[in-house]
């Protein structure tokens, strides 16, 4: 979901998005040769694992440490021409998002970028408050409807994120995302 215009996406991008998906990125948009994905900058089972007064002397303070449950792990991939990958790993603080969102309260995509970070972090209520202002800002956005509905399925409405569903696919014009929204929508119907 989420390309951009009518660019296809190059076929060695498709097979290194599918893969990272496994790997546990939530995919957020591709180009013809190059896609983002985000994650939680942290797993916490892999923290403890380090976490000795060693590490928090290495890092600082404890104040650092505190701030990594508010950030994201941002992976930028681009597919070169012969087909090799090149990744881009960046660690981004929400407080990055909502600077972004108060730089720029009428940005839809600020709101989209935080949204997305918000539902990768499981604050699906503050995902979906940013989807919310997405669509109220863009009514044709196709993806601010799709990705609200993921946070409102996740929250446990399948009921609302249905009807999300339902007007993504009254606003996109592109099949391929008209299918992957089809796809989500029967998957969430009660069988």
């Amino acid at each position: 979901m989420n390309q951009q215009g009518d660019r296809s996406i190059n076929p060695d991008l498709e097979g290194f998005i599918k893969a990272f998906q496994l790997e546990g990125w939530t995919f957020i948009e591709a180009g013809d040769a190059e896609a983002e994905f985000e994650r939680p900058a942290l797993r916490v089972s892999a923290w403890w694992n380090l976490a000795s007064p060693l590490v928090y002397i290495f890092l600082g303070t404890l104040g650092w440490l505190r701030g990594l449950h508010k950030a994201v792990d941002r992976l930028h991939i681009q597919v070169t021409e012969d087909g090799e990958l090149v990744r881009a790993r960046e660690l981004v603080r929400m407080s990055d998002y909502d600077r972004a969102v108060e730089l720029n309260p009428g940005d839809a995509d600020a709101h989209y970028r935080r949204g997305i970070s918000h539902h990768v972090l499981g604050q699906d209520e503050l995902a979906i408050a940013d989807f919310d202002r997405v669509v109220e800002l863009d009514p044709n956005n196709t993806d601010g409807y799709y990705r609200r509905a993921i946070a409102r399925a996740d929250s446990g409405a399948v009921e609302e994120a249905i009807v999300d569903l339902q007007q993504a696919l009254s606003v996109s014009e592109d099949p391929d995302d008209r299918a992957e929204i089809e796809e989500l929508m029967e998957d969430l119907r009660p069988r």
